[in-house]
């Protein structure tokens, strides 16, 4: 979940109220974790995953996953281009996501995660992310390799989210 408050929204309290509703769920904070007072920040609030973006750590991003393991987090780096899944593969990340959305423009390219999931090392599970809004998308991704997906507009745009998650699951 978002806890940014100034663009998205978001806050730390917004993360431990639905870690306090749902205790056994698995929480990502998905903002931009940037050092380690942010990771322990987040395993205080609740969360198990944290969002480490090579676009935004650079070389740096190893460093951070170890101290996520080391604050009991899993690290799910994202990356945008074979650069930056060879950083994320050094990471010793068990997820490795891959981005459709372009940062700099926001325009999203779904073929971006076809081309780049044969990249990732063997090992660690796949991730997609950003604009899956359909089962046959889900589908090809995962015929392509993927065995996660990070789906959130599709879901948030949804007048029934619950009937919108069993469509993706062809239930």
């Amino acid at each position: 979940m978002l806890t940014e408050g100034r663009n998205f929204g978001g806050s730390l309290a917004d993360l431990s109220d639905v870690r306090a509703a749902f205790p056994e769920a698995t929480l990502l904070r998905k903002d931009f974790v940037l050092d380690e007072y942010m990771l322990a920040e987040s395993r205080a609030h609740g969360a198990d995953l944290v969002l480490l973006m090579v676009s935004v750590l650079g070389e740096k991003t190893g460093e951070m996953a170890a101290l996520a393991f080391a604050h009991r987090l899993e690290p799910l780096v994202e990356a945008r281009d074979a650069a930056e899944i060879a950083i994320a593969a050094r990471s010793g990340a068990r997820l490795i996501g891959i981005n459709n959305r372009n940062l700099d423009t926001l325009a999203v390219d779904l073929s971006t995660g076809t081309r780049l999931l044969p990249l990732l090392p063997d090992g660690v599970y796949p991730v997609v992310e950003s604009g899956i809004s359909t089962a046959d998308q889900v589908r090809d991704f995962h015929g392509a390799g993927a065995r996660l997906f990070l789906i959130g507009e599709s879901l948030a745009g949804s007048e029934d989210p619950a009937d919108t998650i069993r469509g993706y699951v062809g239930k």
